[in-house]
């Protein structure tokens, strides 16, 4: 159940990179934000975790602070997520 959850959580914030790269909020951000990096720091196993980590300051500095990241990285960061709750959706 709790790696559904996770799955759930990653799909969000895959969604919410794609709009933070058009340049809307979603209405939970700081929520999600908090969710997905204390997600990766209770379970920090290394890269993985770390990816985790970045995903949500990429999307933290898309958000709030209007840094523009290449859309490349951003897609990147996007299949990562979408490809992680996938996989734990299949679980």
């Amino acid at each position: 159940m709790i790696v559904q959850l996770f799955g759930i959580l990653d799909f969000y914030v895959g969604i919410l990179l794609i709009l933070a790269n058009l340049g809307l909020k979603g209405p939970f951000l700081v929520i999600v934000l908090g969710l997905l990096f204390i997600k990766s720091l209770a379970f920090f196993g290394g890269l993985l975790s770390a990816l985790d980590v970045l995903g949500g300051l990429i999307l933290l500095a898309m958000s709030f602070y209007g840094v523009m990241i290449p859309s490349l990285v951003v897609w990147l960061f996007v299949a990562w997520f979408f490809q992680k709750a996938l996989f734990s959706f299949m679980h």
